[in-house]
């Protein structure tokens, strides 16, 4: 395959939120519009004009939540991801070949592919939903977490909350804490559960590896081959091989790379 960065400069422009995957990146302007950058052999970077509140990306897809509450995907409809139930929503998160969607009544409703059960969502209500590679977690009224999908217990198993958000990734998620701290749990492969002590702000869950955000800004990084520039954010996402960081006045900075398919590769189930 060929390598280059799928987050290699991004648009000029005041961005509010990020979402990175394995071939292209996508952000949520200040206007409401999305924009995407990197791979489009598939229509992933095309983002449909409108104004919406939340984004995602999955492995060659991605979607954007309408202001009106409805989700729309675009990219390759593999496993009918872009086949999105009918709402209302209030956020939505992709995994590798999944969507789950968090409802305003607080259910959570999945579709795409359920090889491993991750589209198998429990009865209830939840505050927040992260898909992952091949599993979901989501967090309860309760502050408790709750995953489901890949049978690897270690995944499904998160710590006592509570937590305020949760990052499911390829093979691990983590949580964090109301005091700022962070617990990891699934593969620890890479280091990728060897959470650091210290105060956070955010956490991006990537496939071996973490990045979460401190207090002051600074990017700390843990597991297989990662750095971090020595600058501040507010926020980040964590695509296959690379990351990227918003900045306090809107900006985007992508660090890292990854190793993609060529220009006219097939894509199949």
């Amino acid at each position: 395959g060929r390598r280059y960065a799928a987050g290699a400069d991004p648009p000029d422009g005041r961005f509010v939120s990020l979402a990175a995957d394995n071939s292209h990146t996508c952000g949520l302007m200040n206007d409401g519009a999305i924009d995407c950058w990197g791979s489009d052999l598939v229509g992933q970077s095309e983002a449909p004009s409108g104004q919406f509140n939340n984004l995602t990306t999955g492995r060659y897809f991605a979607c954007g939540l309408h202001a009106d509450e409805a989700i729309e995907c675009w990219g390759y409809n593999r496993y009918q991801v872009l086949d999105v139930p009918d709402g209302p929503y209030a956020a939505v998160d992709a995994g590798d070949g999944h969507v789950c969607g968090l409802r305003t009544d607080g259910t959570v409703e999945c579709w795409g592919s359920s090889s491993h059960g991750q589209t198998e969502a429990p009865a209830g209500t939840f505050t927040a939903v992260s898909a992952g590679s091949t599993h979901s977690c989501a967090i309860r009224s309760t502050g408790a977490v709750e995953c489901w999908g890949n049978p690897d217990a270690s995944r499904l198993n998160p710590p006592d909350g509570p937590f305020s958000v949760v990052a499911a990734g390829d093979s691990h998620s983590c949580g964090l804490r109301s005091d700022g701290s962070i617990h990891c749990w699934g593969s620890n492969s890479g280091g990728q559960l060897d959470a650091p002590d210290g105060r956070f702000v955010a956490v991006a869950a990537k496939s071996e590896s973490t990045c979460a955000v401190r207090a002051d800004g600074t990017v700390e990084c843990w597991g297989f081959d990662e750095t971090a520039p020595q600058e501040q954010f507010t926020s980040i996402e964590g695509g296959v091989g690379y990351t990227c960081g918003l900045r306090a006045d809107g900006s985007v900075e992508c660090w890292g790379s990854l190793r993609a398919p060529p220009d006219g590769v097939t894509y199949t189930d």
